[in-house]
């Protein structure tokens, strides 16, 4: 994932909800759903089962990476 923000962590967080969010509605917008894939860098699909899965899984990823960047460093004794 590379290094990220604090800033750059929680615009792809809302990225990917949005992006949730649009593939939960009943009819969804491919043209926003493309558009957010592009945003968070997951490849479009036409599935919305596997994407949902892989947006799911990036969350997951972004999440913990930001959990770990919050976290300090343990101290090592000498």
């Amino acid at each position: 994932m590379g290094k990220r923000t604090q800033a750059s962590v929680e615009e792809m967080t809302q990225y990917l909800r949005r992006l949730v969010t649009e593939l939960m509605k009943a009819n969804p917008d491919h043209k926003e759903i493309q558009s957010l894939s592009a945003k968070t860098g997951i490849d479009y699909s036409e599935d919305p089962i596997e994407l949902m899965s892989t947006v799911l899984k990036r969350m997951n990823t972004v999440c913990t990476g930001y959990r770990n960047m919050k976290r300090k460093p343990q101290e090592t004794s000498p």
